[in-house]
């Protein structure tokens, strides 16, 4: 984060703009994938420095003659339009206050046969039945009537479909030509004050997604004048930018729900050291963190145009406050497993290993070391992040057989509030569940330094330890000082989600958008 301040202190943040877009927070975005991955999400045809901006350049200026000379020999150029093939009509539909907006993707909870997104549709639950509609991106009308969560429920499928590749590089107007170029100039500036940091922007990846945003953001604008929304809920809000744009431009504001444990380093929240005057067109309006510590840590970052507030976790409302559709549909499987933590953890004191995904290794030695001296003494359980599934045979042959794979999966698949309700500890190399871990009375032990340093706050303050050899890990885990006050209540979290929504409510009740 040092690199990112350093830069929004040393460049005039407020000249990113193109076509009424401040495009600062694509290319942190875009910083912060690289580091993750040291590759691009987009696959680009020039590399990065000062000669793709040249030739970049190049490409876009011959593409404008050409436009320009076959217009004065009045040939029409081709250049590829948006298609419409969107064939939902949302103009009927009545207006209600809330949109609650999901991908089908994140329907990965089965829940008595169906399929639910604990997030979002722990607030679903919160709202009353006629107050709000729930539009799934990317959701076949099969795959609607699938939701556990079902009424009010709306598929949206993006209508715009076009060679972004393509676009970005033909300007048809001169302005239009002025502007791009200016683009490529200033990711040039970053890449010169980036220097040896092992940090790059892609200005072929970040032109392709402004063009992108560009043409979502106006397809969605007309789906969101049809409904007339007073407020829309989304999470992941990097990935669905098009949605936070399209919104604030008709002055609807935004919240987006924290969709993990979040740390102090977390690019998408904290840390934004320059704000426009007016706010950035991408960011949500609302922060909607899980507990105070974390919206404190998020408001102490960013001006007032962006807010965070405490709102509670609406996964663990989902799973834990009882609702009657989730109780009655509760598999089977699940209810078996919460059993089995249970029936575990009265038999042996449980060590949970937190996996992450990512290009990391997933396990240090001295972990592995000590899980084959202990593993009689303790019921090691291992759980696959849920972007990581793909890395269970890794983990299997790292460990060479010696843990039950059926463990692996069932450990991966239940709820993590009642994987945490019988966990005495909890081993990771930096995960944010280690925050999570906290109220549950579960003292967390990091064992890199990475980990040690992204959460020192938590270690300072005694809700969790570093281990960084084997001797360390085994002291603690022999240790009885681990157990910190428990002060997770189930009924706490169900009334602090809702007087969350009860609040926001209140406050866009007479908001129906500008434009």
């Amino acid at each position: 984060m040092s690199e990112v301040k350093r830069l929004e202190c040393s460049l005039n943040i407020s000249r990113f703009r193109l076509d009424g877009l401040n495009y600062w927070p694509l290319i942190r975005f875009q910083m912060n994938y690289y580091r993750k991955y040291s590759q691009w999400s987009y696959k680009s045809v020039y590399k990065v420095g000062a000669v793709s901006v040249i030739m970049l350049a190049s490409i876009i200026v011959l593409n404008f003659l050409r436009f320009y000379l076959l217009s004065l020999t009045s040939r029409k150029p081709r250049f590829v339009k948006p298609v419409d093939d969107c064939t939902n009509d949302y103009s009927c539909l009545e207006q209600r206050d809330v949109l609650i907006v999901a991908l089908n993707k994140e329907h990965h909870a089965i829940v008595g046969g169906k399929r639910a997104a604990p997030l979002m549709d722990g607030i679903a639950l919160s709202l009353p039945d006629q107050s709000y509609y729930k539009l799934v991106l990317g959701a076949s009308e099969e795959e609607l009537n699938s939701l556990l969560i079902g009424g009010g429920s709306l598929s949206y499928q993006r209508a715009v479909k076009r060679r972004f590749e393509n676009s970005y590089r033909q300007p048809k107007s001169l302005s239009k030509l002025y502007d791009t170029l200016k683009v490529l100039i200033r990711c040039w500036l970053v890449e010169r004050k980036l220097g040896q940091t092992g940090l790059k922007v892609n200005p072929e990846e970040l032109l392709y997604r402004l063009d992108m945003i560009q043409a979502q953001k106006q397809e969605f604008m007309s789906f969101l004048r049809s409904l007339s929304p007073k407020v829309v809920y989304l999470t992941s809000y990097t990935g669905r930018t098009f949605i936070v744009a399209a919104a604030k431009e008709l002055g609807i504001p935004v919240v987006d729900v924290q969709h993990g444990g979040m740390h102090r380093f977390n690019v998408a929240c904290t840390h934004w050291n320059y704000v426009p005057e007016e706010g950035y067109e991408l960011l949500p309006d609302f922060f909607w963190c899980w507990d105070g510590s974390v919206a404190q840590m998020v408001n102490d970052t960013i001006s007032h145009h962006h807010q965070a507030i405490s709102g509670g976790n609406p996964g663990y409302h989902f799973w834990c406050f009882g609702h009657d559709i989730v109780k009655e549909n509760m598999s089977d499987e699940i209810v078996a497993g919460i059993e089995k933590v249970q029936l575990l953890s009265e038999e042996k004191p449980i060590v949970l290993v937190a996996l992450q995904y990512g290009k990391d290794e997933l396990l240090d030695s001295h972990v592995i070391e000590v899980f084959r001296e202990t593993r009689n003494d303790y019921q090691w359980l291992f759980r696959m992040h849920p972007m990581g599934l793909d890395r269970k045979d890794e983990l299997l042959d790292i460990l060479e057989g010696s843990v039950d794979v059926g463990l692996v999966d069932w450990a991966s698949s239940i709820p993590l509030p009642y994987l945490l309700m019988g966990t005495s500890f909890l081993l990771t190399k930096s995960s944010t569940i280690s925050r999570e871990a906290i109220p549950f009375g579960i003292k967390s032990v990091f064992w890199s330094k990475k980990g040690a340093e992204i959460h020192h706050d938590i270690v300072e303050d005694g809700g969790a330890a570093v281990a960084l050899n084997s001797g360390e890990l085994k002291e603690i885990l022999c240790s009885n000082d681990y157990i910190l006050e428990k002060q997770f209540e189930l009924s706490n979290v169900g009334k602090q989600v809702s007087s969350t929504l009860e609040y926001l409510n209140n406050l866009f009740m007479n908001n129906r958008g500008t434009k």
